[in-house]
């Protein structure tokens, strides 16, 4: 499937059960789409190593926190189901006509992208942890990691980062000196806090 022909609608963030279920994020307009849709939605297509290829949806579930609960045909257990977490996930742009603005797709797509990318410490070239979720804050985007079993934020600006690689999914970041360390410090000092 060509790529030009498809619209990011979102990613599957990460398997949910034992039988496969994968929980997605979608953008807004596309709920709206699945609202309102006439037709049912019969698969999505995922961005894997081998390529665009369609998924077919055995179940679509909208959650209370806006997230959305999907099973595909075919991925029946966890193990299935791993290899599709940070997926980006796609939908044909003809079917979208009306939803999907004009401005809206010539707009950023924002940080989304970045998700299941390796992120590495540009000054020490020191491969630190994937990125695991990105917040959207008013002043500025933040990239979450865990690092030594702790969640770390990583600001995303363009003046920091050195290189973004889509092949190899990986992102080059000169993290602000002692940014990781402060972070790491601030959880023990909590942690004996509440001691």
């Amino acid at each position: 499937m060509q790529s030009e022909n498809l619209y990011q609608v979102g990613y599957l963030t990460q398997a949910k059960s034992l039988k496969g279920e994968l929980k997605a994020f979608f953008e807004a307009f596309f709920l709206d789409f699945l609202q309102k849709s006439k037709s049912k939605l019969n698969y999505l297509i995922v961005e894997t190593k081998q390529g665009y290829l369609p998924y077919f949806i055995e179940k679509i579930q909208l959650q209370n926190d806006g997230n959305v609960l999907v099973k595909f045909e075919e991925i029946n257990n966890l193990e299935a189901a791993l290899p599709l977490q940070h997926s980006p996930v796609f939908y044909e742009k003809a079917k979208l006509e009306g939803f999907v603005s004009d401005e809206l797709e010539d707009e950023e797509e924002g940080w989304d992208f970045l998700l299941g990318f390796t992120l590495i410490d540009a000054s020490s070239n020191q491969t630190l942890a994937i990125i695991e979720d990105i917040y959207y804050l008013p002043a500025h985007e933040l990239a979450q990691i865990t690092y030594q079993n702790k969640e770390i934020l990583i600001p995303l600006h363009e003046d920091l980062i050195t290189e973004i690689d889509e092949r190899a999914k990986s992102i080059s970041i000169n993290l602000p000196e002692g940014l990781v360390e402060s972070q790491m410090s601030s959880e023990i000092e909590e942690d004996k806090d509440t001691d």
